[in-house]
């Protein structure tokens, strides 16, 4: 393993040598032929401005000879044309291959008042540059391209050797790192299969060398991931015994309205007797239709509810009140499944007859005293007041009522 991860790493190395070498070398050569055109762009610029002068200046006819003679000292050809693309001037190394109007120079030149150009196979490329005067003349120059950024033999077998002992230097290197990792890297990957057990104790240790910083490092996010993890450990234990204390049975459903989380007191309302984690929910209680529920629920904002009648068992004849708060789980501002609150209405049912049979009962043993005395006072007020004897045996009457009254009252107030 060792040998072979050294003899990648010292191929690598020579691949990396070459391309460097290669591009080294072409940013060499650019650099030079920009220099050179760079160059010889400012002596035609230079020559421009003499022959624009002397164009200005002159009474007579000119002889651009002399103004352009200096080009000679530089292996440099040099030509000068007037508007009408007549030569006035050619030194001997000037070369022209076509026409002067499809030279790319040139016809750069008439919009943006110079131009360059480089033309010409591999070994023998030739540099043109051309310049507009002011009087309207073009002086055009060109001149070989300098070819002395290229690799010699000798270069090339020297950077060669160097290649090649690097290659040697990387291999011999890579090797020795190697072996030196091979510790480090057992101890990482027990690290690693004893916190895929669960196993957050586990810590680096032997470690020594360059490795032994790296080490405490690996130690120090474990001790952090250790601690992390047993907080949210002691949250979920807290969670868990929460809801398992709770009267009311949560129930839990992701985007594809499978179950992710059942309370056992939602287990027990629902009838289900195996983990339904991962189960669709319509299979849950089928007559009950929780997909249809919970899918509406997901796309509506606050709470929802629902209540359902839950069947006991798959042919019980008994049915359990059951009431469904359900709200969406957003993340992100998205819903991602519903939480449904599973509440058990028997009681409420049962404490909602009896409060009705209450009801009734206090009101018709109300509506009998009032009655009574309603009665007799009616009694009264059509001429039995006049009558004594009378009046004394109603207005009893309703005293006993009226005590009876209170006793009702007194009897209401002490439930």
């Amino acid at each position: 393993m060792r040998r072979r991860v050294a003899s990648t790493a010292a191929i690598v190395s020579l691949v990396c040598c070459l391309i460097f070498t290669l591009i080294y070398h072409q940013a060499v050569h650019d650099s030079l032929r920009a220099d050179q055109v760079s160059d010889l762009l400012r002596l035609c610029r230079v020559s421009a401005e003499y022959v624009d002068a002397a164009a200005l200046y002159a009474s007579g006819d000119i002889d651009f000879r002399e103004i352009i003679k200096v080009n000679s000292d530089f292996n440099i050809g040099a030509a000068v044309y007037d508007s009408e693309q007549n030569e006035l001037v050619i030194t001997p190394r000037y070369s022209l291959v076509g026409a002067l109007s499809d030279q790319e120079d040139y016809v750069q030149a008439l919009t943006e008042g110079y131009g360059t150009a480089i033309t010409g196979p591999a070994g023998a490329k030739m540099i043109h540059v051309s310049v507009l005067t002011e009087s309207g003349l073009l002086v055009r120059m060109n001149e070989r391209v300098n070819e002395g950024a290229i690799i010699t033999g000798s270069r090339a077998r020297f950077m060669f050797l160097v290649a090649l002992c690097t290659l040697l230097l990387c291999y011999v290197s890579v090797y020795l790192l190697s072996r030196k990792n091979d510790r480090f890297t057992d101890s990482t990957k027990y690290l690693l299969d004893a916190f895929a057990e669960g196993r957050f104790d586990a810590r680096l240790k032997g470690v020594h060398g360059h490795h032994a910083h790296v080490a405490e490092v690996i130690n120090s996010y474990a001790d952090r991931i250790q601690k992390q993890v047993g907080r949210q450990s002691a949250r979920n234990q807290a969670v868990s015994a929460l809801m398992n204390q709770m009267q009311n049975g949560v129930l839990a459903v992701n985007a594809s309205l499978e179950v992710m989380l059942m309370t056992p007191v939602a287990r027990q309302l629902f009838g289900v007797h195996e983990p339904p984690e991962g189960k669709p929910v319509a299979d849950i209680c089928p007559e009950a239709n929780l997909d249809h529920i919970f899918r509406e629920s997901i796309g509506q904002p606050g709470v929802y509810t629902q209540e359902l009648a839950v069947r006991e068992g798959r042919t019980g004849r008994s049915v359990t009140p059951v009431k469904l708060y359900i709200s969406p789980i957003l993340q992100d501002g998205r819903s991602i499944g519903s939480v449904a609150l599973v509440e058990d209405e028997t009681e409420i049912r049962r404490l909602e007859q009896a409060r009705n049979n209450f009801t009734a009962n206090v009101s018709h043993e109300l509506k009998t005293p009032l009655t009574s005395i309603r009665g007799f006072v009616e009694t009264l007020l059509d001429g039995a007041i006049d009558q004594p004897e009378m009046a004394r045996k109603v207005l009893t009457i309703i005293m006993m009522e009226a005590n009876r009254l209170t006793r009702l009252v007194n009897d209401i107030l002490s439930i």
